[in-house]
């Protein structure tokens, strides 16, 4: 995920359960802070909604996503900076 504006982001699926890893996209997003260091992500793709919640302070990432037929995913990763 790259934050490429303030209220967008640029995704590439690195991993998905139901076979469409490689899939990327641009989405508009709401953010909100939760506490410093903590903060949520929404936004919604062709095939679903997805709610990220980032807690920097742990290094953590934990994906939300819910496709338009109603499937639920949950992960966990670490979060890691692959920019250079």
């Amino acid at each position: 995920m790259d934050f490429i504006a303030p209220d967008r982001i640029r995704w590439t699926r690195v991993e998905a359960p139901d076979g469409t890893a490689g899939t990327s996209g641009e989405e508009e997003i709401v953010h909100t802070d939760l506490r410093p260091g903590v903060f949520v992500i929404a936004f919604t793709e062709a095939d679903g909604n997805v709610v990220d919640v980032f807690d920097i302070q742990r290094n953590r990432l934990f994906v939300n996503y819910i496709t338009n037929g109603g499937t639920r995913f949950h992960s966990e990763t670490v979060i890691e900076d692959v920019s250079q």
